[in-house]
C-alpha cells in the first residue's frame, strides 16, 4: 500500500540506484516510458519520468522560438495508477500541468501527442497550472536520458526478450475498465482478440470482464479458449479456472486447477494457496486442507495456510485444531481480523460467549466489512441476551455478502431473533425449506430436528426455535455466506441450495449496465419471472432499472407490481421512495420508508441515503446528516450519498467539507466527476468556488437520476451515454 502523501514527502531524498525499486512489475517501464515520452512534436523535449506509488510523472520543456524563453516551459503529465499487478500497470485519471504561465498554445500538441500515446479517449483529462515541481521521492524509478541520447532510451523486447511488454490497447482496456467505460473496453478487447486470436492473455482478460459482468456464455467461451492455449502459464490458467468456477462449470474448473500445479515446474507457495483456495471455493475440501498442509510444511509462518486450514477445522467441529491455528497467528500478527474471528468461532463452539464477543468486537472493528464476523457477532449478541443488536449486525453481516437470501447461517440467526422478539413473519421463501431438510436427511449432527415437509404452514414457535437451533449446530463453525455440513460419513461437504431469484435478477441488472440495452435486461428478468412466477425480485429489479433511467412512473408500476406479490417487499417500498425522490414529491418518499418499515422490519441499506436526501430536500438537517453518515459510512462505495452529504454541507455553508469530499469523490469516480465537469463546460484545472461546487454535485445527482445504489452506480453524460462507476472497496475512506 502506498505510503500517505506526508509521510513519503518526510523522508530524504534517495538517487534512483537507491530507490526502493519500480512499483510496477519487471519490465513495465519501458512500456511506460513509450507511453509518456511517445514521438513529440516538434519544440518539445521529454525530460524525466518517474514511477510514484500512486502515479507515473513525466516532465517536458518547451525548446521553441526564442520568444518563449524569457523563462522555463516546462510542463509535467500525471498518470494516476490505481495499483499494479503482475499483469501490468492499471492506469486511471489523466493531467497535465502547464508549469509555466506563458505560451499555452505550445502545450496543445504535446497534449495530443500524448492524448494518442496513452488512451483511445479523454474522460479525466484535465488541464492544471500551479507550478509543482517533480521531486526526487522514495521508492521511484525514473528515467533521465543522457546527454548524448537526448531521446528517452528504450530497450523494449529486442535489448530484453524476457520481458512482458504488454500491448498497449491492453492498458487501455484496463483504463476503460476502471472509469466504468465497460462498452468502450470490451470493444477495445475484442478488436485486440480479433487482430490476435490465439494470445491466451487477452482471452483471460475478457474471460474476467464479461465474468464480471454476468455475460455468462461468452465468458465461458473465453475461459476455455485459455484453458486451450496456455499450456505453460499456470497464472492464466488460474484466473480460467476461477472464472470456470465462478460461472458453475465445477468440473471444468477442478480440471484446470490440476493443470495449474503441473504447468509450473516448483509452484510457489502463493500459487499453491491460490490453487487451495479454488478448490475450497468449488466445495473440494480434502484437495484444499492437503495442499494447505504442503504449504505448511514448506512455510509453516504462513498466516493465511494456517487461517484457511483452520478455517476448515472449524467448519468440521474440530474446535481445538481451529483455536490452535488461530493462536499461532494471533501470536504474530494480534491484529489480525481474520484470525481473531477464527479464534472467536472456536470460543463460540466451546461456550466461551464473552471472550469471543471480544474478539469479534475488535475483528468487526479492524474489518467492518467482513460478513462472517458480523454474523458471528450477530449470534453471540443474541447468546447473551442482546436481542435487537443481535438482528441488526447479523441483518449487516447478510447484507454484505452477495446476496443475504443464500445466506442460510444469516437467515437462521435472523428467524431465531425475530421468534424470540415476538415478530417472526414467516418461514424466509426460497432458502431455509430446503437447506433444512438437507441438513434433516443427511447431517452427522445428533440434535433433534423436525422434517420440514411436516412443518405446518404456520407452525409453533417452539418447534420453530428448536428447529433453527438445531440447524445452527449442524452447520457447526461455518458462520460463511457458503454453508457446509458434515455428512455421516464424516466428510464436509457444501450444503446445496437453491439460487433465489435475486440473484439471477441482478445479473440482469448488470447485463444492463454492460449493454446499455433496455429490452435485453427486460428480457432477462421476464425468464426469471417465468421460472419463479410469484416472485417479488424481477419485478423489484424492473423497477431498479427503470430508477437508473429516471422514469419514475415505470419504476412505480413494478415496485407495486412486487408488493401485490409479496406485502413485506422491504425494497419495494424503498424503490417507491426512489421514484417519489425523482419526482420531488419528498414527503410521499418519507411515508414509503416508514411503511416499509412497518411492514419489513429495520431499513435496508438504501433506505438511508433516500431518506437522506428527502430529508436534506426539505430542510431537516440534522436528520437528514444522521441518514448520510450512516449510509456512507456503511457503504463507502454509495456515491449518491456522497454528492448528497456534500450538497448538505454546502447549504451549511461549510466550504471545507464540500472540498473534501468532492476530492474523495476525485479519488473515487474520477471519470464521473470528469464528465460532469464537461457536462458544465467548467475547466477542471481552476479551484471551484461555492457556486461552481454546487453546480458540479448538482449536475453529478442529475446525472445519477434515480441511481442510489453502491456496487452497481451508473450515470448518464451529458449526450445520454450510459457509464458506471467500478465497485470500490467497502473500507473506510
Amino acid at each position: 500500500m502506498s505510503q500517505p502523501q506526508d509521510q513519503r514527502a518526510s523522508r530524504p531524498a534517495q538517487a534512483p540506484d537507491q530507490a526502493d525499486g519500480p512499483t510496477i512489475p519487471a519490465g513495465q517501464e519501458a512500456l511506460v516510458r513509450r507511453m509518456v515520452a511517445p514521438a513529440l512534436p516538434p519544440g518539445w523535449t521529454f525530460l524525466q519520468a518517474s514511477i510514484l506509488p500512486v502515479e507515473v510523472r513525466a516532465r517536458y520543456r518547451w525548446e521553441g522560438p526564442p520568444a518563449l524563453l524569457a523563462e522555463p516551459l516546462l510542463a509535467e503529465l500525471r498518470l494516476a495508477h490505481a495499483s499494479a499487478t503482475s499483469e501490468g500497470l492499471l492506469l486511471g485519471c489523466f493531467r497535465l500541468r502547464l508549469l509555466s504561465p506563458r505560451a499555452e498554445a505550445s502545450l496543445a500538441p504535446l497534449r495530443e501527442a500524448l492524448l494518442a500515446s496513452v488512451r483511445a479517449e479523454e474522460p479525466a483529462f484535465v488541464w492544471e497550472r500551479p507550478v509543482v515541481p517533480l521531486p526526487a521521492v522514495h521508492g521511484t524509478t525514473r528515467w533521465t536520458p543522457t546527454p548524448a541520447e537526448p531521446g528517452p532510451p528504450d530497450p523494449g523486447p529486442a535489448a530484453n526478450p524476457e520481458a512482458p511488454v504488454e500491448d498497449p490497447s491492453a492498458l487501455r482496456v484496463r483504463r476503460m475498465w476502471q472509469l466504468g467505460r465497460y462498452r468502450e473496453a470490451l470493444v477495445l478487447l475484442d478488436d485486440a482478440i480479433a487482430r490476435s486470436p490465439e494470445d491466451p492473455s487477452l482471452h483471460a482478460r475478457a474471460a474476467v470482464l464479461r465474468g464480471e459482468l454476468h455475460d455468462t456464455g461468452r465468458a465461458a467461451e473465453h475461459a476455455r479458449a485459455v484453458v486451450d492455449r496456455a499450456q505453460d502459464s499456470p497464472g492464466l490458467l488460474l484466473q480460467a479456472a476461477t472464472v470456470l468456477l465462478s460461472l458453475g462449470h465445477e468440473d471444468e474448473a477442478r480440471r484446470a486447477a490440476d493443470r495449474v500445479l503441473s504447468a509450473a515446474e516448483a509452484p510457489s507457495t502463493a500459487l499453491l494457496l491460490d490453487v487451495a483456495s479454488l478448490h475450497r471455493d468449488a466445495g473440494h475440501y480434502a484437495s484444499a486442507d492437503a495442499l494447505y498442509a504442503r504449504v505448511l510444511s514448506l512455510d509453516p509462518s504462513s498466516a493465511e495456510a494456517r487461517i484457511a486450514a483452520g478455517t476448515l477445522c472449524a467448519w468440521r467441529g474440530e474446535t481445538s485444531t481451529a483455536l490452535a491455528h488461530a493462536e499461532a497467528v494471533l501470536a504474530v500478527r494480534p491484529d489480525s481480523a481474520t484470525a481473531l474471528c477464527l479464534r472467536a468461532s472456536a470460543r463460540m463452539l466451546s461456550g466461551a460467549l464473552p471472550l469471543a464477543l471480544e474478539d469479534l468486537d475488535r475483528a468487526t472493528a479492524l474489518d467492518p466489512g467482513d460478513p462472517v464476523a458480523a454474523v458471528w457477532r450477530g449470534e453471540a449478541l443474541l447468546r447473551l441476551g442482546r436481542r435487537d443488536e443481535a438482528l441488526s449486525e447479523t441483518r449487516r453481516g447478510g447484507e454484505r455478502s452477495d446476496d443475504i437470501s443464500n445466506h442460510v447461517a444469516a437467515q437462521l440467526l435472523i428467524s431465531l431473533a425475530q421468534l424470540r422478539g415476538g415478530d417472526f413473519p414467516g418461514l424466509p421463501e426460497y432458502v431455509l425449506r430446503p437447506a433444512l431438510a438437507t441438513l434433516w436427511k443427511d447431517s452427522a449432527a445428533t440434535a433433534p430436528l423436525l422434517p420440514p415437509a411436516e412443518l405446518p404452514e404456520d407452525p409453533d414457535p417452539t418447534a420453530l426455535e428448536a428447529l433453527f437451533e438445531g440447524a445452527l449446530v449442524r452447520l457447526r463453525g461455518n458462520r460463511s455466506p457458503v454453508a457446509t455440513y458434515v455428512r455421516q460419513d464424516g466428510s464436509l461437504v457444501r450444503l446445496a441450495v437453491p439460487s433465489s431469484p435475486r440473484v439471477a435478477s441482478k445479473r440482469a441488472l448488470w447485463r444492463f449496465v454492460a449493454t446499455g440495452s433496455l429490452d435485453e435486461a427486460l428480457a432477462e428478468l421476464d425468464r426469471v419471472h417465468a421460472l419463479v412466477p410469484r416472485a417479488a425480485e424481477p419485478y423489484n429489479y424492473r423497477g431498479e432499472l427503470f430508477l437508473y433511467l429516471g422514469d419514475a412512473s415505470a419504476a412505480r408500476r413494478e415496485f407495486e407490481r412486487a408488493i401485490t406479490l409479496y406485502g413485506r417487499s422491504r425494497w419495494a417500498y424503498i424503490g417507491l421512495a426512489g421514484a417519489a425522490v425523482i419526482e420531488g414529491r419528498h414527503e410521499e418518499a418519507l411515508d414509503h420508508l416508514a411503511e416499509g418499515i412497518v411492514q419489513a422490519g429495520a431499513p435496508g441499506p438504501t433506505t438511508f441515503v433516500y431518506r437522506g436526501e428527502a430529508l436534506r430536500c426539505l430542510g431537516r438537517s440534522e436528520e437528514a446528516r444522521a441518514d448520510l453518515m450512516t449510509s456512507v459510512r456503511r457503504n463507502p462505495g454509495r456515491i449518491g450519498a456522497w454528492v448528497n452529504l456534500a450538497l448538505l454541507d454546502a447549504s451549511e455553508g461549510d466550504v471545507e467539507a464540500v472540498r473534501a469530499t468532492v476530492a474523495l469523490l476525485r479519488r473515487r469516480a474520477p471519470g464521473f466527476v470528469s464528465d460532469a465537469l464537461e457536462a458544465l463546460s467548467l475547466d477542471p484545472s481552476t479551484d471551484l468556488d461555492p457556486d461552481g461546487l454546487v453546480r458540479l454535485l448538482e449536475q453529478m445527482l442529475t446525472m445519477l437520476r434515480g441511481n442510489r445504489a453502491s456496487s452497481c452506480v451508473t450515470y448518464f453524460t451529458r449526450d445520454g451515454r450510459l457509464r458506471a462507476v467500478p465497485p470500490s472497496s467497502d473500507a473506510e475512506p
